[in-house]
């Protein structure tokens, strides 16, 4: 038996085929297009495999790591986008990519653009924008398998006039989509394939909106957790001898890798080698490392020491690119969070040292997010010991009391964090953290160096520095520079300028020996401060004696002006009169002589 199809049920299934059938099949060819048009050029053209759709992912992420393709709820969109086959995207897939991608931003100019038949001013960005809103309105959301002429007319003129600004001309589809808007029939096959892709989208509709719902239920978990969590806190904190921190203990696990003999050795070899600047030696470590390891966490792991080693070397971008393709790789590890946040806070360091500091406290912000949950103290350290580089590294004005104490702070929570890794020799990094309050305390910093120090800062940094110098040997080329650095500027801060000197011109032949060009800049720092504020003080101490000559020559004048002199012959002698000239003779009989 037969149904007969009203005209607005015809209506509604033309618009239907029109937009999962048209638009999808343009929106594929559209992508493609866009995508090639910026990254075809640079060698990674849309292959529609599984490599293209990994790159867009991890280029996405690396852009804008909170958007919200990498939401919970996004998570079967991610998947299909990940498989990098166009042709198995649905249309929440396709806008996603399209739309809402920092991969493919349509607002800039490009030379495909140009390309394109316009027939409205809108831009593609837009046009693409009311494809999703027909298909959301018309299709995803309709109460009845209806649409009036009126409504059917206007929908379909907006998927035809958008599809003609984002296809070629000649393009097939444009072609079907005047067949079907000029036709009076349809087909059974159609329509049943049709009622199917709508309940499937429907579907799709109702999980993406209960998955939401669960969000918000799990947010407002959350928010009740934390207020426990505070009000625990304050609780202890009544107990001094208690540290507020234990309870977040009471939550968090431990790394898969925490204790583990391999893990620590890998470590502390790679650790050593890099600080040692023995880098031949550290890449073939490296790789033997790579080749022989078969555990993927341990392998990212291995790879994230590769790039602190290539950080140091200089080689900064091949760092940041290899931490940018494990930053999805992360997703899947056994320890995701904490080799996300490795991954994040090690990229910090780079942006810091090309001056991107919102994009580097960003990142640490995250990676100290992800390790809410899981006890990880060596990267605490890290992150910690970046905020003070970074804070240090910013402008500010001279003794800033707020600066310092907030950097001594995040130094202090990298010494402790340090003393909590058992099995990992972090004796470098704590030698660096030492170092850097003492400079701290003596008002150095990579933007300059306060003109005063407390008395209480210049005793803390004595204390830093004596204890330094007992263990000079054990120290790496690069803090033993810094030692001579925060020598010299003590020296100075005392008042002993010659052994400041001295100390600071040792400090550039060391530097010199060990091939340290960088530091040197620093030392120069320190060497203009000297002599800026020196050349200062001898010319204060001119001007204070020039001052005093003055005075004890006014001084004299004025007493030989007013003095009043009677003229009397004395023993071959004349007496001086008031405003005569010569010099002054011994007094005698209460009298001043001039000698003739």
């Amino acid at each position: 038996m037969s149904i007969l199809l009203q005209i607005e049920q015809l209506n509604f299934f033309k618009l239907s085929t029109a937009v999962l059938d048209y638009v999808n099949e343009a929106l594929r060819f559209f992508f493609v297009e866009e995508w090639n048009s910026l990254y075809a050029a640079g060698g990674y053209p849309w292959g529609n495999n599984v490599a293209s759709g990994q790159y867009l992912l991890a280029e996405e992420f690396r852009l804008y790591p909170t958007a919200r393709l990498f939401d919970r709820d996004m998570a079967h969109v991610r998947a299909l986008i990940g498989t990098g086959i166009v042709e198995d995207w649905d249309a929440t897939a396709l806008f996603a990519a399209i739309l809402y991608s920092k991969v493919l931003d349509l607002r800039r100019s490009r030379g495909y653009r140009s390309k394109l038949r316009r027939v409205t001013p809108f831009s593609e960005a837009e046009h693409v924008d009311e494809l999703r809103l027909v298909r959301n309105f018309a299709i995803a959301h309709a109460n009845t398998a209806s649409v009036t002429d009126v409504t059917y007319q206007a929908h379909m003129q907006t998927v035809l006039d958008a599809l003609s600004a984002l296809l070629p001309p000649t393009h097939p589809v444009l072609q079907n989509m005047l067949v079907l808007m000029s036709s009076k029939t349809f087909n059974t096959s159609e329509l049943e394939f049709l009622q199917e892709e709508l309940a499937n989208e429907k579907e799709i509709t109702e999980k993406i909106e209960k998955q939401h719902k669960r969000i918000l239920e799990n947010a407002n978990e959350i928010k009740s957790m934390h207020a426990r969590i505070q009000q625990l806190e304050m609780y202890i904190s009544r107990d001094k001898s208690k540290p507020a921190e234990a309870i977040y203990t009471m939550f968090q696990s431990e790394p898969d890798f925490k204790g583990d003999t391999y893990y620590n050795d890998m470590i502390n070899t790679t650790n050593k080698l890099t600080y040692g600047f023995d880098f031949k030696k550290f890449r073939k470590y490296v790789t033997d490392q790579l080749n022989l390891v078969k555990d993927t966490d341990m392998k990212l792991l291995i790879r994230i020491q590769l790039c602190k080693g290539l950080n140091h070397q200089g080689q900064k971008d091949e760092a940041l690119g290899i931490l940018d393709k494990m930053t999805v790789e992360a997703l899947s590890a056994k320890n995701s969070a904490v080799i996300q946040a490795r991954v994040f806070w090690r990229k910090a360091y780079i942006y810091n040292d090309r001056g991107y500091k919102e994009g580097a406290i960003a990142l640490l912000e995250q990676a100290e997010c992800l390790l809410t949950t899981t006890q990880s103290y060596e990267d605490i350290a890290e992150i910690n010991y970046a905020k003070a580089n970074i804070r240090l590294s910013q402008k500010h004005d001279n003794n800033d009391v707020s600066l310092k104490s907030s950097v001594l702070r995040h130094l202090g929570k990298t010494l402790e964090a340090c003393k909590q890794c058992p099995g990992i020799d972090l004796s470098t990094l704590e030698s660096q953290v030492a170092l850097r309050k003492a400079l701290t305390h003596l008002g150095f910093s990579q933007q300059g160096i306060d003109q005063h120090s407390s008395e209480e800062d210049l005793h803390a940094a004595e204390g830093i520095v004596n204890e330094l110098l007992k263990n000079k040997d054990k120290l790496s080329p690069r803090n033993n520079l810094y030692l001579y650095f925060a020598r010299s500027l003590l020296a100075y801060r005392r008042g002993k300028v010659m052994e400041a000197r001295r100390i600071e011109l040792e400090g550039r032949h060391f530097a010199a020996t060990n091939h340290l060009p960088h530091e040197v800049q620093q030392l120069e720092m320190i060497k203009d401060f000297i002599l800026k504020n020196e050349r200062w003080r001898i010319f204060h101490k001119l001007i204070i004696v020039v001052i005093l000559l003055i005075c004890v020559a006014a001084c004299i004048m004025c007493y030989c002006h007013y003095v009043k002199f009677e003229g009397e012959k004395v023993s071959g002698k004349v007496l001086c009169q008031r405003g005569s000239h010569g010099l002054l003779g011994k007094p005698k009989d209460g009298r001043f002589y001039c000698y003739v």
